[in-house]
């Protein structure tokens, strides 16, 4: 195969229909409209691949060029991350190296769009000169990449749920009668609540940023990208985005974003007001919403993301594993980090909950 790869430092360089025709519709967050949203949001530099076979464009992909912090993703016990703390009082950028991602910003997924092409995707990244070079996410094993010299590092688990119900009232009929019961107490609760699913939500930014930043601030996990209201302004205004609101009377308590695909819908933000979370089980509204959005949709997986995986697995959801790839210029860091990332990425002992009747 004949191929040249062009690269572009804005999406708008490249032509809409071009681009989306190399993207499958299961990647919403791969689609011109959603990059050209997020591309000036985020503290990276942002650039764009196209790979053409003899003249002819066949596949894309999105990189980003991130400082990132290594300490996120390789040392996430508490002793560690104080030594890294004391370090960096006397060398402040320690474990910060600049980092070329092939990957969607602010969520899990795939940066490429196929994968006939990722090697000539790979090479040009390698081109770049980055301190590493990141790709990311997947679910089986790349040859390819090994033998470019890029080595696996582990993500953590990605959530999927299998969508094989006609109405939200069939899922809980498909549940055994503990996690039904749970589940339809919850839900009898939220309906005193007044709900909106809707596709603009640009005039609840402000309020949707705060709710993120609380639901941000229980997570365990660090997240690299601070999601402002300018963020939610700007997803408000592309295709393929569907949001749930819950009102307490005049005040939004709560929302869950997803974006959705041909076959399968994204829940990839969610944001709550604690102070009325013991009164309503604002929480799990969240991913009640996502379900309910994702039935209604017609879809047939619904991506719950990672982390959080209590209310996930109780839903129903599978752990299924996820790694990407790295390299860097010395071949024996970037064994290093491999192992490293092996030793330090927690794996969950718990990877389904048997919450179903019977197997859906």
């Amino acid at each position: 195969m004949s191929a040249t790869v062009y690269e572009y430092d804005d999406i708008n360089q490249v032509d809409k229909s071009v681009w989306d025709l190399m993207v499958s519709d299961d990647m919403p967050y791969l689609k011109h409209d959603y990059l050209q949203a997020v591309q000036d949001l985020f503290d990276t530099k942002c650039c764009y691949f196209v790979v053409n076979n003899d003249g002819v464009p066949v596949a894309c992909a999105s990189v980003s060029e991130i400082k990132t912090d290594l300490s996120l993703f390789l040392f996430r016990k508490s002793t560690l991350k104080r030594c890294i703390a004391a370090i960096r009082k006397v060398f402040p950028n320690f474990l910060y190296v600049t980092v070329l991602e092939c990957g969607p910003s602010a969520m899990s997924g795939e940066g490429f769009s196929s994968k006939n092409w990722l090697i000539e995707i790979a090479k040009q990244m390698m081109k770049m000169k980055a301190h590493l070079c990141v790709i990311r996410d997947f679910a089986e094993p790349n040859k390819d990449l090994s033998i470019l010299g890029f080595s696996p590092v582990p993500n953590f688990e990605e959530a999927i749920l299998d969508i094989k119900w006609r109405t939200f009232g069939e899922y809980l009929a498909s549940l055994k009668s503990h996690y039904r019961s749970i589940i339809a107490k919850e839900d009898k609760k939220l309906n005193q609540l007044r709900t909106e699913v809707v596709k603009e939500f640009a005039q609840h930014a402000e309020t949707m940023a705060v709710l993120w930043a609380n639901t941000n601030g229980q997570a365990k996990t660090d997240s690299r990208e601070i999601i402002n209201a300018d963020y939610f302004r700007r997803i408000s205004d592309t295709d393929n985005v569907l949001t749930t609101l819950y009102w307490l009377d005049e005040k939004l308590v709560a929302f869950t974003v997803a974006l959705v695909g041909a076959n399968v819908l994204f829940g990839i933000w969610m944001g709550v007001d604690y102070t009325h979370n013991k009164q309503y089980p604002l929480v799990f509204a969240t991913y009640y919403a996502a379900i309910k959005m994702a039935i209604s949709t017609n879809k047939q997986k619904l991506f719950f993301g990672e982390t959080t995986y209590g209310p996930k697995l109780r839903m129903g959801a599978i752990l299924y594993p996820s790694f990407g790839y790295c390299k860097t210029r010395y071949r024996w860091l970037t064994k290093l980090l491999s192992l490293v990332a092996f030793w330090t990425t927690p794996k969950q002992v718990e990877t389904e909950k048997n919450v179903f009747k019977t197997t859906t």
